[in-house]
């Protein structure tokens, strides 16, 4: 291709990207003398109606659309098979390259890339037109700073003919999905907004909220997890911010912000907000005549862990059935409440000499110890939360016990170690003195 000369004006340069249904080239075009991108659709699936269709459409969709914050399209057509786009060319990198080269971004750059993006995503759906694919590689930086959405592949036209999918039909990039979209359902303009973001997410954090090997279990964590906190990687991240976060990444369509406008004012206020929120902690050090330990931070890969071992469970209905058929028979760690209520310690039951816990956390929040605590259920490890005054400060720590004989307490410990929670690793065994049996309320 290099070379060619497409529609008797538009010179192909060089390969700048490829895709599953499109190449896109860096071109010239020779009657305005200046540089374009040309994306050219696989030859292959020139036969193709379906792809066509879907082809003519981003030209149609993107074609509507004139906006600082969206990559333009100058021209489309067909010669002799082969179906092209014309683009605004846009020297610079990836949102997501970005992201990567930084780790995270600041909650300051990361906001002002939001605005820009809902600037675009709001003269779009002004258009009637919903991208359903918004996600940091199709997010472009140039190099003075502007941010401009790109590649309206999938996009729907609302108020068109030409909507090409049905209920029932997924289309999208599986990190990204709204929930909708995770279970197929119609979407419209708020869909776009839970993209966002979770892109918003990924810019704050490095991550997208959820993850697993298998992209079934990430459409099934969109639509029944939790978002993790993004403070559990920037600490100082406003409380105003959590808060839009939550509201935009909402489960139910209805509860997030209805249009782009509305998002953009939102983070505005954000920038304004002074009063930065420094819950949860990290690296708490403790320490007593029995122990010194220093505590990492909970981070959302326990989360997306368990999660992932819950929706392998519910994916694959035969191994549930012999896991819970195991679990309900087998008996439970000594002393350990059932998994499905989360207990604080109120008695102390053991009478031998010697005793033995494995500690798997401690915290200054109880709502924390809380949330290891579940996590631990998912493995059918049974924690116990207990309240330990360190310093003159209440906190809460989690553990497993108590083990009369040592070499028990280490094989729990390398389950335990070995379950997959991240916190685990550091788990610990921590000999107890010998107590007298008494009661509690």
């Amino acid at each position: 291709m290099l070379g060619k000369i497409i529609a008797g004006r538009y010179e192909i340069l060089e390969d700048i990207a490829g895709g599953g249904m499109a190449t896109v080239y860096q071109g010239r075009d020779t009657i305005l003398d200046r540089i374009v991108a040309i994306k050219v659709m696989d030859p292959n699936l020139g036969k193709d109606d379906e792809f066509v269709k879907r082809f003519i459409l981003e030209a149609q969709a993107t074609g509507r659309l004139s906006h600082p914050n969206i990559v333009n399209v100058y021209d489309a057509g067909e010669e002799n098979g082969l179906y092209y786009m014309v683009m605004e060319f846009v020297e610079g990198i990836t949102l997501k390259d970005h992201i990567i080269e930084k780790g995270f971004l600041s909650a300051e750059e990361a906001v002002n890339i939001t605005i820009q993006i809902s600037d675009g995503l709001a003269h779009a759906h002004r258009q009637g037109i919903i991208h359903r694919d918004i996600k940091p590689h199709n997010i472009l930086c140039t190099p003075d700073g502007r941010y401009k959405l790109t590649d309206f592949g999938i996009a729907r036209l609302v108020d068109g003919a030409s909507h090409l999918t049905k209920t029932g039909t997924v289309m999208g990039s599986v990190h990204y999905f709204s929930p909708e979209q995770a279970s197929g359902q119609t979407i419209s303009y708020p869909s776009d907004l839970y993209s966002l973001g979770v892109v918003l997410f990924e810019m704050l954090t490095g991550s997208v909220p959820f993850d697993a090997k298998e992209h079934i279990l990430v459409a099934m964590m969109h639509l029944h997890d939790e978002v993790p906190d993004p403070r559990l990687v920037q600490e100082d991240l406003s409380e105003s911010l959590k808060q839009v976060i939550n509201r935009v990444l909402a489960k139910k369509p209805e509860e997030r912000y209805q249009n782009a406008d509305e998002f953009k004012f939102a983070l505005q206020q954000t920038l304004s907000d002074p009063v930065p929120e420094s819950y949860p902690e990290t690296h708490i050090t403790t320490s007593s005549d029995e122990y010194e330990v220093e505590w990492k931070r909970e981070t959302r890969e326990t989360q997306n862990t368990s999660s992932r071992l819950k929706y392998m469970l519910i994916g694959l209905g035969v191994i549930l059935i012999v896991c819970l058929g195991y679990f309900f028979s087998s008996p439970g760690e000594p002393n350990a409440d059932n998994t499905n209520n989360v207990s604080t310690e109120q008695t102390s039951t053991t009478t031998n000499e010697k005793s033995y816990i494995i500690v798997v956390g401690l915290f200054q929040h109880r709502e924390n110890a809380e949330k290891l605590v579940k996590k631990l259920s998912n493995h059918q490890l049974n924690a116990t939360i207990s309240p330990q005054d360190l310093d003159g400060k209440q906190h809460y720590r989690v553990y497993l016990g108590y083990y009369t004989d040592k070499n028990q307490a280490n094989d729990q410990l390398a389950i335990v170690q070995q379950s997959g929670v991240k916190d685990s690793k550091d788990a610990y065994i921590l000999q107890v003195k010998a107590q007298s049996k008494k009661g509690g309320s």
